[in-house]
This record gives C-alpha cells, sequence and structure tokens, in this order.
C-alpha cells in the first residue's frame, strides 16, 4: 500500500514542506540539484522559520513550519551550508553535490549561551528560603571592531511601527526585506550600498503597495556581503 502525502509549495525564498519519507522540488536542468533538509533543536523539536543559507553564493531558504526546507537550483560543487535561528547557535555543514539529484541534511541546533537560564543557589536568609543569582565574574570591557549583525525588532510585537537595526563590518551593498511566513515578499526596506557601523530603519507595518499588513508572524531578512541573516517579528493589533 502506498502511502499519499500532501505537499505544499511556498514562494520566493520559503522552503517547500518537507516530511516523511518524500520531498517535494521544483524542476531543475540537468546540471542543477537541490538541498533539502530540516531544523530541530536538541530535543527533537521542529524549528519554523530558520534560516538557511550556501555560503558564498545567493542560494539559500526559509524553513517551512515543521523546520522543513528546500534550496533548489544548486548547481553540482561542495558548499558549506550554514543554519541560523534567534536564540540558538548557527551550524554549519560541508556538502558535496555531485550527480545525485538531490541532498539532505539535518541541523540539531543548541541553545546559545547567552541565552541559557541562569543558575540559581538556595540559601537562607533570616529563617526564610532565599535564591542568589550565581554570575561569572566581571570582565574588562573592550571596544568591539564593527562586524555584520542583525538585531531583533524594537518594540516586538508591533503595533504597527518598528525600529529594525543592523550592524555592517564594511562598506558594502545591504539588502533587508520583510517576508510573510509563505515566503511572499511584504516590504522591501533597504537596497542602497551603505557605510560600515550601526543602522536602523522604521517599518510603518505597510506592504509595498502602501498597504497596513495583517496580525501575525512576519520574516525580516538582511544580506550584506556574504552574511545573511534572518529573525522573526509580530505585528499585534
Amino acid at each position: 500500500m502506498k502511502m499519499m502525502m500532501t505537499k505544499r509549495w511556498l514562494t520566493g525564498v520559503a522552503a517547500a514542506m518537507l516530511w516523511g519519507l518524500a520531498v517535494a522540488a521544483p524542476p531543475l536542468a540537468a546540471n542543477e540539484h537541490w538541498i533539502t533538509g530540516w531544523v530541530c533543536n536538541a530535543g527533537g523539536e521542529p524549528l519554523p522559520y530558520a534560516n538557511v543559507v550556501v555560503l558564498g553564493t545567493k542560494l539559500g531558504a526559509i524553513g517551512g513550519e515543521d523546520g522543513s526546507f528546500v534550496i533548489p537550483h544548486v548547481p553540482a560543487g561542495t558548499y558549506t551550508v550554514r543554519c541560523s535561528y534567534v536564540s540558538f547557535q548557527p551550524s554549519t555543514e560541508l556538502l558535496k553535490i555531485g550527480s545525485c539529484g538531490a541532498q539532505t541534511v539535518s541541523f540539531v541546533l543548541q541553545i546559545a549561551p547567552s541565552h541559557k537560564p541562569v543558575m540559581h543557589e538556595c540559601g537562607v536568609v533570616s529563617g526564610r528560603i532565599a535564591l542568589v543569582e550565581k554570575h561569572a565574574p566581571k570582565q574588562v570591557k573592550q571596544v568591539a571592531a564593527p562586524r555584520f549583525a542583525l538585531a531583533q525588532n524594537r518594540p516586538n510585537p508591533c503595533n504597527p511601527a518598528t525600529e529594525i537595526a543592523f550592524e555592517l563590518a564594511h562598506r558594502t551593498r545591504a539588502r533587508l526585506r520583510i517576508y510573510d511566513p509563505a515566503g511572499r515578499l511584504v516590504r522591501f526596506l533597504v537596497d542602497e550600498t551603505l557605510n560600515p557601523g550601526p543602522q536602523a530603519i522604521l517599518w510603518d507595518g505597510r506592504n509595498d503597495r502602501g498597504r497596513a499588513v495583517s496580525s501575525g508572524v512576519y520574516v525580516y531578512r538582511l544580506e550584506a556581503a556574504d552574511f545573511v541573516e534572518t529573525r522573526q517579528l509580530v505585528v499585534l493589533k
């Protein structure tokens, strides 16, 4: 008995849905291939809308709600594939794309150290139980050199305006776009060459046609030089 599966396609940079025994993939040329996979945490729970990019190229995808992703139109060669997700440590895999039509890779992401819970020790103060936070020894702060970074929007959730901040390591062309959960382009916020250092832009909660977007989860993506990062924001009206 054959197992029937329902497949749903997403447009733009969004990934096609992937689950179980089969992977749906778009039509490809004879010399093209695709990379498919799944993103989860250490407990095996899927991480929706993860950002997966092929370093050194413009290829990449935003995962689906079930943590799956597909990157089509990949020429044969050896690539480093990077997966990132907010509050988790990024992970990379080295893939060799050859004659096989599809290459599958799974990412299991670990929580970033800065987002792990603070450890406490229990003590007694005036006959009462108290929790005392244990902090690491203070270190001398050093001025950090400019780097590529994409910050979480503020405020989040927003109603409807929010500020998106990012940083550039050097003068380069930057592209900042907002997508809906289905991967459709909502707004092109930045597409220009900018100087190094911190940058910020205000999104008014409208799409490229000037219409206010509805409540929901949206994805914003920064591309600058070889840096690609994706984060999520929530519009709550």
